[in-house]
């Protein structure tokens, strides 16, 4: 599984992963999956339509998510 969208998306987030950190727009966050400690980044795409379009979260390399997130991991 390398993208998961709509509500579950929002569900694997909620149930399988732990919040690290979250973007300074607030609209795209980084997870980490606690079975298996691998990295998802939850982003809005069509954050023009209503209500910031359907959520989708992607699977992300370590290195990138450090990056992208100002964050060390």
């Amino acid at each position: 599984m390398n993208d998961v969208t709509g509500q579950l998306a929002l569900d694997f987030t909620q149930d399988k992963c732990e919040k690290i950190a979250t973007d300074d727009s607030g609209w795209e966050t980084l997870y980490k999956e606690i079975a298996n400690q691998q990295y998802w980044h939850l982003s809005y795409p069509e954050s023009g339509n209503y209500g910031g379009g359907e959520p989708l979260v992607s699977t992300i390399t370590k290195k990138a998510a450090a990056k992208k997130f100002n964050v060390q991991l």
